[in-house]
């Protein structure tokens, strides 16, 4: 820019002001420019609506509304807008704007039958979050959603599949285990924050979805997909990657009993898959 050249703030092209409809985007022919406040109020807006249908079990309304929050995230000049809105701290309102758009895409996803895509813009926000450079880890975002995603993952809500048979890609299984492995990496590296005992958790259930429930295999849309193998085997490394405690080779279930460690499984699990291929 020019000496003494003024640089406008942030602004959003296409961007309708604050309506009834706010955070739908205008025709292209009739692009218009808003100021940081308007986009602002208008992410708050959809966040009240997508918690609002959320919680009354309005599932069309809600799959709208979360759909249309994320499209005010993803475009080009949010990032920007949400960082300087950060700068402001608490006093601004901005302080803890990203705890609350997860907190609201938390309480959704649990609230709903969420399919891919609607996990698929979970992980749309986190993008734009770490565009934005959030503090995710010191609002407490991250650990909320490596909690939920882990729990959809390893509690069997979910089934391990790619193609139930009935709708083409209706488990979110892998978009689920997309997210987490975003969660994983730089700049967020959630794995390596994981209590001994999730650690263990993620370990076996990343076993039992390569290998199959009592090693018989993995759901035949699973074995034929390069693309979700390839993400566990991202989860497998990011997770020993950060795993500094050390491993047990035996430890002792609920009934008292000893069985196979962390260490141990692991070592299984490589001389089964060897051995396999």
């Amino acid at each position: 820019a020019r000496p003494g050249s003024h640089q406008p703030a942030p602004t959003l092209l296409a961007w309708r002001p604050s309506s009834p409809k706010a955070g739908r985007m205008a025709p292209k022919k009739a692009a218009e420019t808003v100021n940081r406040g308007d986009v602002l109020v208008d992410i708050q807006a959809q966040l009240a609506r997508v918690a609002e249908h959320a919680e009354k079990g309005k599932k069309v309304a809600a799959v709208k509304a979360y759909s249309e929050l994320a499209l005010l995230l993803s475009a080009p000049a949010a990032p920007a807008i949400l960082r300087a809105d950060a700068l402001g701290g608490p006093r601004g309102g901005g302080g803890g704007r990203w705890r609350r758009i997860f907190s609201v895409s938390v309480e959704y996803l649990e609230n709903t039958a969420p399919q891919p895509k609607d996990v698929e813009r979970a992980e749309a926000m986190l993008r734009a979050a770490a565009a934005a450079g959030a503090d995710l880890a010191g609002d407490g975002s991250l650990d909320m959603l490596t909690r939920h995603a882990l729990n959809a993952l390893c509690s069997g809500q979910h089934a391990a599949v790619v193609d139930t048979g009935f709708r083409k890609g209706s488990s979110p299984h892998a978009a689920y285990a997309s997210l987490l492995r975003s969660l994983g990496a730089e700049p967020w590296r959630a794995l390596a924050r994981l209590s001994a005992v999730n650690r263990a958790r993620l370990l076996e259930s990343i076993f039992d979805w390569i290998c199959g429930p009592s090693l018989q295999g993995p759901h035949p849309s699973v074995a034929a997909s390069r693309g979700l193998m390839k993400t566990y085997a991202g989860l497998l490394a990011m997770l020993l990657e950060g795993w500094t405690a050390d491993m047990p080779v035996e430890v002792i279930d609920a009934d008292g009993d000893a069985a196979d460690g962390p260490l141990s499984q692991l070592l299984k699990f490589f001389s089964h898959v060897s051995g396999a291929a």
